[in-house]
């Protein structure tokens, strides 16, 4: 099987891929960096890509790959925790979205990401599941929660996307982890100070253990959407008092002030098939792992330091001195033959050292050179200061070893020049590509909006002034096409009011995410986007999840007054922005005209009543019936017509109108009540088969008896 892995090398990353090479899967890397990282290729790994998880090579290389599983290491991708910043959340975003969008245009069938449990918020005592809304609580946690809302939306059948819900993953040689126990180990191990909450409670795992989870979901054939990994539950008191027994060194602990403190959520297993795995290590064992880590890391770190010295400055001069033996050797060897006289070892050698080591080195040279070439004649002072050929041979030497030298340093620093501008023109290259890529998507984004026909002013008016040709009790329903086509979204519901309750009713939907809301709404002060409503803005939404929709707008009459709430669900982050809201103000106001006209007539046709009470006139609730019939047709209303069994006769008109006073207190506001050739009819609005049979039963227990009809 070809398995992808999306991160960078780390103790989480190895582990895999040597858990995956045991079982002869094919292994490819995409480390989601165009930088060189210290990290070294792991031996297993077929093919590794250093690429942005943004750069526009990614879908060749996952066409290029076919793999049959991707794993996106996500919140166990130390690439990530090395940078916490706003600009590393947003481009953390962008990255997985971008990844997951390519996988499913190359057809990648399944694709297992590892979030966090943070995502579903753990101050409330609320037990957590899978089925739990998500609640983050940190910036950091709000970043995984937008990336899962993502990957939930895009979850099908034909593109299975498992999530992976870990606890605090440690292990790895990190400094800036997000887990507790790496910050509490590098605390002790390098400050020797650490600031702790004592009572504050921590789901912590260890790599390894995490590593044995998520492959024992990898192996099961029918993996489910969605798991939780628990991991043990430790106080940072208890946490730092094993780090403690590691580390027997004095170790400043400060208290750090907190509120109240009850715990964690605990989690509620409500999975089909739960992992079968058991912890390996505890806490105990699992710390003294990492502060192995850590240390070997720190002991490279000194060995590399003291084998770089050792190589820059011990080793040439080793290396010059003991080509000065050797060439002396073999000046004395040759001494008195006409070879010694006509070749110049010693400035051979001078020029191989100042060509390999610089000046400075060629200095030493020229230094051994001279002393060497003094006392072969130094039993013979006089000679030594009347004989002039040596000063010329020092003197040459000085000259062609500077010289050389010289040249050599200057070339090297040119050089040294050289790389460093071509560094510095890589990184401004990789930074000029993101804002090309950036700018080219918005370039295509507004050449979308503006110049394309699909979405120019023109089309957006055209389209939305077609609703002023349909008849007014078919406004409603084309209107909810008219705002998904222009707002290019598919989750839209009309709710529309009267001027005798605050409560707005469901008018048409066209999903049934659309109904999240419900039947109907109460406008007021209690609602979350209420204050918006009263300044006839559009409210948007600023948290994730499918029960808010994420942009709300009003339609108000010519006095200003509400009759109409549009809403809209989106969790597409492309689709979330100020021009979706600003052109969802502008389909509003182009629509405006003539949802006041259909809301104006079935307003109108609602109040057609027999005088005292909720009974409509035939012809009004038969034009009513017509309409819901309509919209059911178009997938677009629910609704269920109850038909009165047995016809009651009355004495008198006051027993008559107890009897209708007494339907219209068993069934809601936004239902409607009709007489037709003296049977009753009961049109129960946004409602199914189940939901009246509670009404039915509800008429049952009053001595009504009444049938379903449609």
């Amino acid at each position: 099987m070809k398995v992808l892995i999306c991160g960078q090398y780390g103790i989480i990353c190895n582990e895999l891929i040597q858990r995956l090479k045991k079982e002869s899967h094919e292994i490819f890397v995409i480390t989601g960096s165009e930088t060189r990282i210290n990290e070294k290729k792991v031996r297993g790994v077929l093919q590794e890509y250093k690429f942005s998880f943004q750069s526009k090579g990614i879908e060749t290389i996952l066409r290029n790959v076919n793999c049959d599983v991707m794993i996106i290491l996500g919140i166990c991708d130390i690439g990530y925790a090395r940078k916490r910043d706003d600009v590393s959340r947003s481009t953390y975003v962008g990255d997985m979205t971008n990844l997951l969008n390519e996988a499913k245009k190359v057809g990648i069938k399944r694709v297992i990401y590892c979030s966090s449990i943070g995502v579903y918020g753990e101050s409330s005592m609320e037990p957590i599941s899978i089925e739990s809304a998500l609640m983050p609580e940190t910036n950091d946690m709000h970043m995984f929660a937008q990336v899962e809302a993502v990957f939930r939306q895009e979850n099908s059948d034909e593109f299975h996307i498992t999530i992976i819900h870990f606890p605090e993953v440690y292990g790895d040689r990190n400094p800036n982890s997000m887990d507790i126990c790496t910050r509490l180990l590098e605390g002790c191990y390098h400050d020797k100070k650490v600031m702790i909450m004592k009572e504050k409670e921590h789901r912590v795992l260890y790599a390894k253990d995490a590593v044995d989870a998520l492959m024992r979901i990898f192996q099961d054939s029918e993996m489910e959407r969605h798991y939780i990994v628990p991991g043990s539950i430790y106080t940072e008191e208890e946490i730092l008092e094993e780090v403690k027994r590691l580390l027997p060194e004095d170790i400043i602990c400060m208290d750090e002030e907190s509120s109240d403190n009850q715990g964690i959520a605990p989690i509620k297993d409500i999975s089909k098939k739960p992992i079968s795995y058991y912890i390996k290590y505890g806490l105990r064992e699992g710390l003294l792992a990492t502060s192995k880590v850590l240390q070997e890391d720190d002991f490279e770190q000194e060995e590399k330091k003291d084998t770089n010295v050792f190589r820059k400055i011990l080793v040439p001069i080793l290396e010059n001195i003991g080509l000065f033996l050797i060439t002396h050797w073999i000046v004395s060897l040759l001494n008195g033959t006409v070879l010694e006289k006509s070749i110049d070892f010693y400035l051979i050698y001078i020029v191989l050292i100042a060509i390999t080591y610089g000046n400075l080195h060629g200095l030493f040279a020229i230094a051994l050179s001279a002393i060497a070439k003094i006392a072969s004649v130094f039993p013979e002072a006089v000679i030594v200061f009347s004989n002039y050929e040596i000063y010329l041979d020092i003197l040459q030497m000085l000259i062609i070893g500077v010289a050389v030298g010289y040249m050599r340093d200057w070339y090297y620093r040119e050089k040294a020049d050289l790389i460093d501008e071509k560094k510095y023109y890589e990184s401004e290259l990789i930074d000029i590509t993101r804002i090309y890529d950036s700018n080219q998507s918005v370039k295509n984004m507004y050449e979308k909006r503006i110049i394309s026909y699909q979405n120019s002013f023109a089309k957006v008016y055209d389209i939305a002034k077609r609703l002023d040709f349909w008849e007014p009790q078919k406004v409603i329903f084309e209107g909810v096409d008219v705002i998904k086509e222009l707002m290019e979204i598919q989750d839209v519901a009309i709710y529309i009011g009267n001027k005798k309750s605050k409560y707005f009713r469901l008018a048409a939907f066209s999903s049934k995410k659309a109904v999240t809301m419900g039947k109907s709404i109460c406008i007021d002060p209690s609602l979350k986007m209420y204050q918006s409503l009263q300044q006839r803005e559009v409210y948007r939404s600023h948290s994730i999840g499918e029960e808010e929709p994420a942009y709300v707008s009003g339609v108000y009459n010519l006095d200003k007054e509400l009759i109409a709430v549009i809403m809209i669900w989106t969790n597409d982050l492309t689709k979330i922005n100020l021009y979706q809201a600003n052109l969802l103000a502008l389909v509003v106001r182009l629509v405006e005209d003539s949802m006041i006209r259909a809301t104006a007539y079935l307003e109108n046709l609602s109040n057609q009543y027999f005088e005292n009470s909720r009974i409509m006139y035939p012809d009004a609730f038969n034009k009513m019936y017509d309409i819901y019939k309509d919209g059911k047709s178009q997938g677009k209303m629910d609704y269920v017509l109850l038909k009165m069994i047995s016809r009651k006769s009355f004495l008198t008109k006051e027993e008559e109108m107890d009897y209708y006073h007494l339907l219209e207190s068993l069934v809601r506001e936004t239902d409607f009540l009709g007489k037709v050739e003296d049977t009753i009819y009961i049109l129960l609005a946004n409602s199914n088969t189940e939901d009246a049979k509670f009404v039915r039963e509800r008429f049952k227990r009053n001595q009504l008896e009444f049938d379903i009809v449609d």
